[in-house]
């Protein structure tokens, strides 16, 4: 969900409605009209790692079409009618609505600051000194002798 609400803390009431809006909204956009592939194997031979895929079929159609002993005919009319009556636009444009209503409301309650790289140190090149590391030559610790 961290896609669809980004990394921001939200912790106002009205905050926790516009997500509670948002739930229903990104699970009819991915169960209904996202396709997704399953993993149907996976070998290894050596250091290659192979995998096949099913084809890319939405969660519905996958759960009308390879199982259905567990949908009843009252259940699969309802989510057949579901499919038909929803607008994909629609549901995507009242998710883009939200997410923009939750960053302003993110933003207003003031700074907000960008999640550190793990790697931020390395990028930044604070732990490189070259006036620090020990030439090809010399020893980095200190010999110490037993008297």
């Amino acid at each position: 969900m961290r896609r669809h609400v980004g990394y921001f803390r939200y912790d106002s009431r009205r905050e926790l409605d516009l997500l509670n809006q948002l739930w229903p909204l990104a699970s009819l956009q991915v169960n209904l009209f996202l396709p997704q592939q399953k993993l149907l194997t996976k070998t290894r031979t050596g250091a290659i790692v192979r995998k096949t895929y099913d084809t890319a079929t939405t969660p519905l159609d996958r759960l009308l079409n390879n199982h259905p002993d567990l949908v009843d005919d009252h259940d699969r009319q309802r989510l057949t009618d579901l499919l038909s009556a929803t607008d994909i636009l629609a549901v995507r444009h009242q998710i883009a609505d939200i997410q923009g209503n939750l960053t302003e409301l993110a933003r207003r309650r003031g700074l907000v600051q960008q999640r550190a790289k793990t790697n931020a140190t390395y990028l930044s090149r604070r732990k490189l000194n070259a006036t620090m590391r020990a030439k090809h030559d010399e020893s980095t610790t200190t010999t110490t002798r037993a008297s």
